[in-house]
């Protein structure tokens, strides 16, 4: 089978292979160029038609044993078939929101999901669970109901527990796979390399671990349910799996210990994470804007000013079909008091004590005396007084509390450096376990994962240093001495990393991974 493919992959077949792209590319073109004039039910018909097309010419050159193009043309099926999802949706003029976008990534990676077991298709596998994996990360956020940047309010220790159940998950779907002699084992298991992986990565930043739970080890309720959902899916799937393959010798029962081992040293990390809730973050003053209420506003005890609840008519300018008009709009609002809205002496001396308003003469009017700042100092101050202390800003109602994102370095607490060091420390262990693995089970994309992940965690640690500590010397001193050790390090990890793909690539033909 192998030598007829061979003989049959002939320059000529490239240039035929090289002909017909053209001539797709071609009619690809021209519908492009006249997308706007065609029907929506023709546009829908010629998307599914080029689906087909993919699909079924690819199943047809695989019989004629072209594999490789075959198999690409079925990859260009499941990608075309992504890219319809989309198309059709904006044809269609569905609306846009997160979840929205979230059930379209469904119907996207289920579908190429279906294909990939029909079609016995490894890469179409790998289309699937790279869409899953935006699929997860945009129902997450879709469920907190703030979007992506926005829901980093919340913390993002619920989006890495989904990355952890995830990499459950695939590992179970692995194993039942691997007892099976199926060769879309060694897809789930790359794939359960890289969620255990990503999750460690992102655990062993300094910046993100205040982030992780800012109010405590809370998880909101819809996020909650599809957390738990994917867990009972993660743990049905992993229990069936080790028992199915523990029952046909495929797995050893040392390693489902080493694996509980690995999984409970992840969740503590992620638990302790809320240990620091709270140490470290901003606590500032609010403005009365912030108050979107009349007895909210009118309640507020600020210690040195004054807010009122205003209502006023505005002129609103409103264009719709190529026409503007005017209206009035009555708004309300919070706005602070100034003593400026003291007209005269006898007002002025009516204004609160918190303001600090006197008359002054000369001009007439109520102001308030001219302040002189000698120094800054947060200590002092009503809110900043409260900073790195959550629960003590949050006792006063007139400040709030901001979670802080930036770079700590060598302002961080004792506990958060604890917590960094355990974290990198689980990321080393990760690493290893997934290089390991690879070894072990003779996949050499599994130890170039492992390897991908060692070589991105010394670069950004590199990064991470420079920025906290380039004051204590020279900068240039700094790059230079990180770019010899970069490049020192890097002919080395390439060593390291050829000697053990050849160990992983030694028993091949025996130990066949299939991916």
């Amino acid at each position: 089978m192998g030598n007829v493919g061979e003989e049959k992959t002939s320059f000529g077949e490239i240039v035929a292979v090289i002909g017909a792209v053209l001539i797709a590319v071609g009619v690809a073109w021209i519908i492009f160029k006249n997308w706007n004039s065609i029907h929506d039910i023709l546009k829908v018909l010629i998307l599914l038609l080029a689906i087909g097309v993919s699909y079924g010419v690819g199943v047809l050159l695989r019989i004629q044993d072209y594999e490789k193009i075959g198999n690409s043309l079925i990859v260009l099926g499941g990608l075309l078939y992504i890219l319809s999802i989309f198309l059709i949706a904006q044809i269609f003029d569905l609306s846009t929101s997160f979840q929205v976008n979230s059930m379209l990534l469904l119907l996207a990676w289920i579908g190429v999901f279906v294909s990939a077991y029909i079609f016995n298709s490894s890469g179409n596998l790998v289309v699937a669970m790279a869409t899953f994996l935006f699929w997860a990360g945009f129902q997450h956020f879709a469920l907190l109901e703030s979007g992506i940047f926005s829901g980093f309010d919340d913390g993002i220790g619920s989006f890495l527990l989904v990355l952890l159940v995830v990499g459950i998950l695939f590992y179970g779907l692995s194993l039942w796979h691997h007892s099976r002699d199926n060769k879309f084992a060694g897809v789930y298991r790359w794939w359960t390399g890289f969620y255990f992986l990503a999750f460690a990565y992102i655990m062993s930043f300094q910046m993100f671990l205040p982030g992780i739970w800012p109010n405590g080890l809370i998880i909101a309720s819809k996020s909650f349910v599809f957390i738990a959902i994917l867990l009972v899916l993660a743990f049905l799937f992993l229990i069936v799996g080790m028992i199915t393959a523990l029952n046909r010798k495929k797995l050893e029962l040392k390693s489902v210990f080493v694996f509980a081992g690995g999984l409970l040293l992840m969740l503590i990390l992620i638990i302790s994470a809320s240990a620091i809730s709270g140490t470290l973050g901003r606590c500032d003053e609010k403005s009365c804007y912030d108050f979107n209420s009349q007895s909210s506003c009118n309640s507020i005890d600020f210690p040195d000013k004054v807010c009122q609840w205003k209502a006023e008519n505005r002129t609103v300018y409103s264009f719709e079909e190529g026409t503007g008009t005017n209206s009035m709009e009555k708004i309300s609002y919070c706005t602070e008091s100034s003593c400026f809205d003291f007209k005269d002496v006898t007002a002025c001396a009516t204004a609160s004590s918190k303001m600090k308003c006197s008359w002054n003469i000369e001009r007439s009017r109520c102001e308030n005396p001219r302040r002189d700042f000698p120094g800054y100092d947060r200590t002092i101050e009503s809110c900043g007084q409260y900073d790195n202390n959550r629960d003590s800003c949050l006792s006063q109602n007139y400040c709030g509390w901001t979670v802080s994102r930036g770079g700590v370095g060598r302002d961080a607490p004792l506990g958060l450096w604890l917590l960094w060091i355990f974290a990198n420390i689980m990321l080393l262990l990760v690493i290893l376990a997934v290089i390991g693995y690879g070894v072990w089970r003779h996949s050499p994309r599994l130890v170039n994962l492992g390897i991908s992940f060692f070589v991105l965690g010394i670069i950004t640690r590199y990064i991470g240093f420079i920025m906290d500590y380039w004051d204590y010397g020279g900068l240039s001193l700094l790059f230079i001495v990180g770019g010899i050790i970069l490049i020192v390090g890097g002919w080395l990890i390439e060593r390291w990393r050829r000697n053990l793909v050849k160990k992983a690539e030694k028993q091949e033909k025996k130990f066949q991974d299939y991916w």
